[in-house]
């Protein structure tokens, strides 16, 4: 939970912007024509229940990390492919280090306190709990699990 608190003391990023949801809106492009659950499916979960969690606070420039070109062939794939996955996380910690480095904030502390492992392992779970709910309420494909907001809001 002190995780949390220390996402949710950070700054909102300047100007209005909204990282979280640009990447969120992004993946959802990249993957609106995939059969089945993808990896992609899986981030934009977690990152909605993180979204839910703190807002936009402490996120920085991470859409950065997310809206390069050559990260889209990892959201396309299976939600089990692990490498894909691995891949994914490996560019999102890298970008955390380098920022935490640069000014560090309660959200940069506690994004260093993910190894890709445990980024890998969330991504994936969230993923599965998103596939799960759909078998439970149709309507449910709508809203990442936990985070009460339509994918691709404003």
């Amino acid at each position: 939970m002190s995780k949390v608190n220390d996402l949710r003391s950070d700054e909102v990023p300047s100007d209005g912007k909204t990282p979280r949801l640009n990447v969120i809106n992004h993946i959802q492009e990249q993957i609106k024509d995939c059969e089945g659950p993808t990896v992609g499916e899986g981030i934009v979960a977690a990152i909605q229940t993180l979204r839910a969690a703190a807002g936009e606070r402490g996120a920085r420039e991470i859409d950065s990390v997310f809206l390069k070109p050559e990260m889209t062939q990892y959201y396309r794939r299976p939600l089990d492919d692990l490498d894909a996955h691995k891949a994914v996380a490996v560019e999102e910690v890298a970008y955390w280090v380098a920022e935490h480095k640069k000014k560090e904030t309660g959200g940069t502390r506690s994004a260093v306190a993910f190894s890709v492992q445990d980024r890998v392992q969330l991504q994936h779970g969230f993923g599965t709990l998103n596939e799960f709910s759909k078998t439970l309420d149709p309507w449910s494909t709508r809203y990442g699990p936990g985070s009460g907001y339509p994918q691709g809001i404003q």
